[in-house]
């Protein structure tokens, strides 16, 4: 076993390229602070610890979206859209050192997320690393919620 820290995506896919050609599995890791073992690997796999993704790449506040890396901490992007006067619900216990990635991954919640959802009801768009492209984007499309806040990544 092993631990990997690609730092962009490019570095990303061709360590899974790696991985797969010899047969090695691997675990994607947020900041490793889930309840549920989700980082957990199996004998003999690797993790891959994305914590070198921690851009906050874009935040447009006209369509209410914020656009980061997986190893964003929640609690900054709760910070940063609270500056402009908005709201993140998701809230674990474990804000202050969990990840987007890891909140996607395990669709956290939090105390907030009763009245406005879980993490997946604030994510509009990913993207994922795969064995047969580079890369794929993934967007719903935001006018499909123009009546709630919307934050996605």
């Amino acid at each position: 076993m092993g631990v990997l820290f690609p730092g962009t995506v490019q570095e990303l896919s061709s360590v899974i390229k790696l991985l797969n050609q010899h047969k090695i599995s691997f675990v994607a890791r947020g900041a490793g602070r889930g309840l549920s073992g989700g980082a957990v690997p199996q004998e003999g796999s690797v993790i891959i610890e994305m914590a070198r993704f921690k851009e906050v790449h874009e935040v447009d506040l006209v369509n209410r979206t914020i656009t980061v890396g997986p190893g964003v901490i929640n609690l900054h992007i709760t910070e940063n859209v609270h500056s402009h006067g908005y709201p993140y619900a998701p809230d674990p216990s474990s804000q202050k050192a969990c990840t987007i990635g890891g909140n996607v991954a395990e669709n956290s919640g939090g105390p907030h997320t009763l009245k406005n959802g879980v993490t997946v009801n604030h994510v509009l768009g990913v993207e994922m690393v795969f064995l047969t492209v580079s890369y794929l984007h993934l967007v719903e499309n935001i006018l499909e919620c123009p009546d709630r806040i919307c934050w996605g990544w």
